[in-house]
Protein backbone atom coordinates (compact mmCIF):
# COMPACT_ATOMS: atom_id res chain seq x y z
CA UNK A 1 0.00 0.00 0.00
CA UNK A 2 1.12 3.56 -0.29
CA UNK A 3 1.08 6.33 1.84
CA UNK A 4 -0.98 8.66 0.32
CA UNK A 5 1.02 11.50 2.61
CA UNK A 6 4.43 10.14 0.78
CA UNK A 7 3.08 10.64 -2.84
CA UNK A 8 3.17 13.87 -4.84
CA UNK A 9 -0.13 15.45 -3.99
CA UNK A 10 0.12 17.43 -7.58
CA UNK A 11 0.66 14.11 -9.33
CA UNK A 12 -2.49 12.15 -7.94
CA UNK A 13 -4.50 15.45 -8.47
CA UNK A 14 -3.29 15.37 -12.45
CA UNK A 15 -4.13 11.47 -12.27
CA UNK A 16 -7.95 12.75 -10.89
CA UNK A 17 -7.90 15.36 -13.36
CA UNK A 18 -7.27 13.55 -16.23
CA UNK A 19 -10.32 11.49 -15.62
CA UNK A 20 -12.13 12.00 -19.17
CA UNK A 21 -15.84 13.21 -19.16
CA UNK A 22 -18.42 12.20 -21.42
CA UNK A 23 -22.12 14.00 -20.87
CA UNK A 24 -21.06 14.99 -17.31
CA UNK A 25 -20.03 11.48 -16.27
CA UNK A 26 -16.42 10.70 -15.24
CA UNK A 27 -15.36 6.91 -17.38
CA UNK A 28 -11.87 6.47 -17.45
CA UNK A 29 -8.59 7.57 -18.66
CA UNK A 30 -7.11 8.10 -22.21
CA UNK A 31 -3.80 5.83 -23.51
CA UNK A 32 -1.95 9.50 -24.28
CA UNK A 33 -2.47 13.08 -23.40
CA UNK A 34 -0.10 16.20 -23.88
CA UNK A 35 2.63 16.96 -21.79
CA UNK A 36 1.37 20.93 -21.76
CA UNK A 37 -2.04 20.79 -22.08
CA UNK A 38 -3.30 17.23 -20.55
CA UNK A 39 -6.00 17.30 -23.51
CA UNK A 40 -5.93 13.74 -25.09
CA UNK A 41 -3.10 12.92 -27.69
CA UNK A 42 -2.55 10.62 -30.39
CA UNK A 43 0.72 9.09 -30.05
CA UNK A 44 2.20 6.40 -33.22
CA UNK A 45 -0.50 6.51 -36.22
CA UNK A 46 -2.03 3.45 -35.02
CA UNK A 47 -3.26 4.74 -31.66
CA UNK A 48 -5.41 7.12 -32.10
CA UNK A 49 -7.24 9.54 -29.28
CA UNK A 50 -9.65 7.05 -27.07
CA UNK A 51 -10.17 6.39 -23.76
CA UNK A 52 -8.03 3.17 -22.66
CA UNK A 53 -8.90 -0.13 -20.67
CA UNK A 54 -5.20 -1.52 -20.22
CA UNK A 55 -4.13 2.08 -18.99
CA UNK A 56 -7.04 2.44 -16.89
CA UNK A 57 -6.35 -0.80 -15.12
CA UNK A 58 -3.01 0.52 -14.40
CA UNK A 59 -4.02 3.70 -12.94
CA UNK A 60 -6.98 2.11 -11.32
CA UNK A 61 -4.70 -0.47 -9.04
CA UNK A 62 -2.31 2.62 -8.27
CA UNK A 63 -5.25 4.87 -6.99
CA UNK A 64 -6.56 1.73 -4.94
CA UNK A 65 -2.98 1.14 -2.98
CA UNK A 66 -3.68 4.52 -2.02
CA UNK A 67 -3.99 4.75 1.89
CA UNK A 68 -6.84 6.43 3.76
CA UNK A 69 -8.40 7.75 0.11
CA UNK A 70 -10.26 10.80 0.53
CA UNK A 71 -13.82 11.38 -1.41
CA UNK A 72 -11.89 12.32 -5.11
CA UNK A 73 -9.85 9.10 -4.89
CA UNK A 74 -13.05 7.23 -3.93
CA UNK A 75 -14.98 8.67 -6.61
CA UNK A 76 -12.24 8.37 -9.47
CA UNK A 77 -11.93 4.61 -8.25
CA UNK A 78 -15.53 3.75 -8.63
CA UNK A 79 -16.49 6.00 -12.15
CA UNK A 80 -13.70 4.07 -13.27
CA UNK A 81 -14.90 0.71 -12.28
CA UNK A 82 -18.29 1.52 -13.60
CA UNK A 83 -16.63 2.32 -16.88
CA UNK A 84 -14.74 -0.64 -17.45
CA UNK A 85 -17.82 -2.90 -16.45
CA UNK A 86 -19.95 -0.80 -18.98
CA UNK A 87 -17.56 -1.69 -21.98
CA UNK A 88 -16.64 -5.47 -21.73
CA UNK A 89 -17.32 -7.36 -24.37
CA UNK A 90 -19.26 -10.64 -23.84
CA UNK A 91 -19.31 -13.79 -25.75
CA UNK A 92 -16.27 -12.98 -27.62
CA UNK A 93 -12.92 -15.59 -27.99
CA UNK A 94 -9.68 -14.52 -30.01
CA UNK A 95 -8.16 -17.74 -32.06
CA UNK A 96 -4.80 -17.75 -33.56
CA UNK A 97 -5.75 -19.85 -36.95
CA UNK A 98 -2.12 -21.09 -38.52
CA UNK A 99 -1.20 -18.99 -41.71
CA UNK A 100 2.18 -19.40 -42.67
CA UNK A 101 3.06 -16.44 -44.76
CA UNK A 102 2.29 -14.17 -41.91
CA UNK A 103 5.90 -13.19 -39.95
CA UNK A 104 3.65 -14.66 -36.90
CA UNK A 105 2.61 -17.76 -38.39
CA UNK A 106 -0.71 -17.00 -37.15
CA UNK A 107 -3.81 -14.86 -37.51
CA UNK A 108 -5.69 -13.72 -34.87
CA UNK A 109 -9.52 -13.96 -35.20
CA UNK A 110 -12.67 -12.95 -33.27
CA UNK A 111 -15.47 -15.70 -32.72
CA UNK A 112 -18.62 -15.45 -31.33
CA UNK A 113 -18.59 -18.12 -28.28
CA UNK A 114 -21.41 -18.35 -25.56
CA UNK A 115 -19.18 -19.54 -22.94
CA UNK A 116 -16.39 -16.99 -23.28
CA UNK A 117 -15.51 -14.68 -20.34
CA UNK A 118 -15.74 -11.13 -21.23
CA UNK A 119 -12.78 -9.23 -23.23
CA UNK A 120 -12.07 -5.76 -23.61
CA UNK A 121 -11.14 -3.42 -26.23
CA UNK A 122 -7.86 -1.70 -25.33
CA UNK A 123 -8.98 1.69 -27.10
CA UNK A 124 -12.16 2.80 -26.77
CA UNK A 125 -13.98 5.53 -29.11
CA UNK A 126 -14.71 8.83 -26.86
CA UNK A 127 -18.22 9.19 -26.33
CA UNK A 128 -19.49 6.13 -28.22
CA UNK A 129 -17.65 3.47 -26.09
CA UNK A 130 -17.13 1.23 -29.22
CA UNK A 131 -13.78 -0.44 -29.34
CA UNK A 132 -11.90 0.77 -32.00
CA UNK A 133 -8.79 -0.42 -34.10
CA UNK A 134 -6.29 0.84 -36.49
CA UNK A 135 -3.25 0.88 -38.17
CA UNK A 136 -0.43 2.91 -39.66
CA UNK A 137 -2.48 4.46 -41.98
CA UNK A 138 -4.06 5.90 -39.27
CA UNK A 139 -7.99 5.76 -39.70
CA UNK A 140 -9.97 3.90 -37.17
CA UNK A 141 -11.63 1.04 -37.88
CA UNK A 142 -14.75 -0.98 -36.21
CA UNK A 143 -13.52 -4.54 -36.27
CA UNK A 144 -9.84 -6.31 -35.58
CA UNK A 145 -10.27 -8.19 -38.93
CA UNK A 146 -10.42 -4.71 -40.61
CA UNK A 147 -6.58 -4.15 -39.88
CA UNK A 148 -3.13 -5.29 -41.46
CA UNK A 149 -2.32 -8.75 -40.60
CA UNK A 150 0.88 -7.27 -38.95
CA UNK A 151 -0.99 -4.59 -36.54
CA UNK A 152 -3.57 -7.42 -35.34
CA UNK A 153 -1.34 -10.29 -34.94
CA UNK A 154 1.68 -8.35 -33.20
CA UNK A 155 -0.80 -5.80 -31.31
CA UNK A 156 -2.52 -6.51 -27.91
CA UNK A 157 -6.05 -5.19 -29.65
CA UNK A 158 -8.03 -7.36 -26.76
CA UNK A 159 -7.64 -8.52 -24.03
CA UNK A 160 -8.70 -9.23 -20.11
CA UNK A 161 -6.82 -7.02 -18.68
CA UNK A 162 -9.50 -5.23 -16.17
CA UNK A 163 -10.69 -8.98 -15.14
CA UNK A 164 -8.46 -9.54 -12.04
CA UNK A 165 -9.42 -5.88 -11.02
CA UNK A 166 -13.12 -6.20 -11.28
CA UNK A 167 -13.16 -9.68 -10.05
CA UNK A 168 -10.70 -9.81 -6.94
CA UNK A 169 -9.11 -6.11 -6.12
CA UNK A 170 -12.20 -4.26 -6.66
CA UNK A 171 -14.11 -6.32 -4.28
CA UNK A 172 -11.36 -5.95 -1.62
CA UNK A 173 -10.93 -2.45 -2.11
CA UNK A 174 -14.48 -2.29 -1.64
CA UNK A 175 -15.24 -3.65 2.07
CA UNK A 176 -12.58 -1.52 3.06
CA UNK A 177 -13.10 2.04 1.49
CA UNK A 178 -16.69 1.81 -0.12
CA UNK A 179 -19.21 -0.95 1.56
CA UNK A 180 -22.00 0.83 0.53
CA UNK A 181 -21.42 1.14 -3.09
CA UNK A 182 -20.45 -1.65 -5.40
CA UNK A 183 -20.75 0.02 -8.63
CA UNK A 184 -20.31 -3.61 -10.74
CA UNK A 185 -23.33 -5.32 -12.16
CA UNK A 186 -24.15 -8.84 -11.28
CA UNK A 187 -22.55 -10.87 -14.04
CA UNK A 188 -19.15 -12.28 -13.73
CA UNK A 189 -16.09 -10.36 -15.73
Amino acid sequence: MFDSTSLSSDWIRCLLEDRYQVDGRLTAWCAQYDPETLEPRPARSYERVSLSSKESVGILRFLMSVDDPGKEIVNAIQSGVKWLDSVRLCHLRIIREPDMPSPTGFDKIVVSDPDASCLWARFYQIGSNQPIFSDRDGKIYQHLSQISSERRNECGWLGKWPQSLLRKVYPKWRQKWSVQENVLNKREP
